[in-house]
């Protein structure tokens, strides 16, 4: 049974606020008498922002017939990019409202389309924002453009334009294209660690309430998993799969993954092959929560 001896460090920005409402993962913990608190791992910088416009602003007629956007800072590029777009430098953008947009979760398709009623033309038409919710990862977004361009016309005569940010996988690329799904990745924004990370970590966990037996990490992407570990360390003890019980020492943690990506990153592909003792059954805050609630102590 939960209780607030019960502490997780989510690796990840707290979600902005709209009207007033709290973040969703501090709230869905919360109800299951959790303490939870957020700690932002990445900073990111767009990139290659005139050659996107400069897409943008052509139109996609005789180039791509759909786009790929996987992260909510591959949607932001997009609608920054439009924003400095002059009205006289649109040549054929009103062709982007029927173009299909190929969008990895709910979220990143509400960030895509936040800012569309201001320049409507430049962003596809609600019906044309396809996967979403249906797709919580790049490799469901892979499979379900491939049975979506094989219930149309020929899919070897599709040209697909894909946001990428200098630490996506190739997941998607590699399985459309061994599909004959041609994919042109065009990067629009760079990833980095927070300049204060470790110590902004040192500080999480310090901070801990004081009556706090067992604490989880939960990790989000491969790439912010791997920038936060190295400070992790330095505060707590880590669960490999080759851990053994430890006498002394930082306290134990627990680790927990929003996803079968970043599992398998942290047991199979890092190094130091960590153990996971939680992985949620979509890419939720109530179900992230529910996973790490049924084995909290």
């Amino acid at each position: 049974m939960s209780t607030q001896s019960t502490a997780v460090l989510l690796l990840r920005s707290p979600t902005a606020s709209v009207d007033s409402k709290p973040d969703k993962y501090i709230s869905a913990f919360s109800k299951r008498n959790i303490y939870a608190e957020n700690v932002p791992v990445l900073e990111h910088s767009f990139v290659e922002v005139a050659r996107l416009k400069e897409l943008i602003a052509i139109g996609p007629r005789n180039a791509f017939s759909g786009v790929i956007v996987t992260s909510g800072r591959a949607a932001e590029a997009w609608s920054n990019a439009v924003e400095s777009i002059d009205a006289d430098d649109a040549l054929d953008s009103s062709v982007w409202n029927k173009t299909p947009f190929y969008v990895v979760g709910q979220k990143t398709a509400d960030t895509l389309m936040a800012t569309a009623p201001v320049r409507p033309a430049f962003y596809p038409s609600p019906d044309c924002v396809l996967g979403a919710a249906e797709t919580g990862s790049g490799e469901k977004l892979a499979s379900f453009i491939i049975q979506h361009l094989s219930n149309g016309p020929d899919r070897t005569s599709a040209s697909l334009l894909y946001l990428t940010g200098d630490k996506n996988r190739d997941a998607i690329q590699t399985t459309l294209s061994d599909a004959n799904i041609a994919v042109h990745p065009h990067q629009v924004y760079r990833t980095s660690a927070r300049v204060n990370l470790a110590a902004e970590i040192s500080d999480a966990v310090s901070t801990l309430p004081t009556n706090t037996t067992d604490i989880w990490i939960a990790f989000f992407a491969p790439s912010s998993a791997a920038m936060a570990l190295p400070a992790l360390a330095e505060v707590l003890s880590l669960p490999t799969l080759s851990h053994s019980e430890k006498r002394h020492g930082p306290p134990s943690a627990r680790f927990a993954a929003i996803g079968k990506t970043t599992s398998t990153y942290l047991q199979e592909e890092h190094v130091q092959r960590f153990r996971v003792d939680a992985v949620a059954n979509s890419p939720t805050a109530e179900e992230l929560a529910h996973a790490i609630s049924n084995l909290a102590s």
